[in-house]
């Protein structure tokens, strides 16, 4: 009769041993859907820095496009935002955030070649036909779980020749 007692149904042992089994399942996949989600934030944040970044970027060119004037009178080392006012792209000393999160800096630079027409860092003759543009977008890390979220920058740059 003891024999049958213990073939009847689960033990107690068996039941602990399953939940524990079931818990760990369970709190794998949900520790595995937040980091997922941590990092699907992350990459929108970044894909939309880039895009930012490269709007930066075509709105100067279209400033210098517009009016080389204007764009050369740009200061050099200053910091600027590109803002739409009436459908024309403009340079601006101040900067707001965009969509609450994201800001924007333009910062042009003076061009310099060697004899051989390529680009120096140092030394070389002043192209006043070229002006060398960075754009960087920064944002505060929003999958960061901690209150002080560090920032994150995106930066991209190019060089700007006069064309007209």
């Amino acid at each position: 009769m003891k024999r049958n007692a213990l073939k009847a149904g689960f033990g107690i042992v068996e039941v602990v041993v399953g939940s524990a089994v079931i818990a760990v399942v369970v709190f794998g996949f949900t520790s595995l859907s937040a980091q997922l989600l941590r990092t699907s934030y992350a990459n929108s944040d970044r894909v939309k820095a880039v895009h930012l970044s490269e709007e930066g970027i075509e709105a100067i060119r279209f400033i210098r496009d517009s009016d080389w004037n204007t764009f050369s009178a740009l200061t050099n080392g200053a910091s600027y935002d590109v803002v739409l006012s009436g459908g024309v792209w403009q340079a601006s000393a101040s900067r707001s955030m965009i969509d609450g999160r994201f800001l924007r800096t333009v910062m042009l630079s003076s061009v310099y070649r060697d004899t051989a027409g390529a680009v120096v860092a140092s030394g070389g003759t002043l192209d006043a036909d070229s002006r060398k543009v960075v754009v960087s977008i920064e944002w505060k890390n929003h999958a960061s779980t901690t209150p002080a979220a560090a920032s994150t920058t995106e930066t991209i740059s190019t060089y700007l020749n006069r064309i007209f």
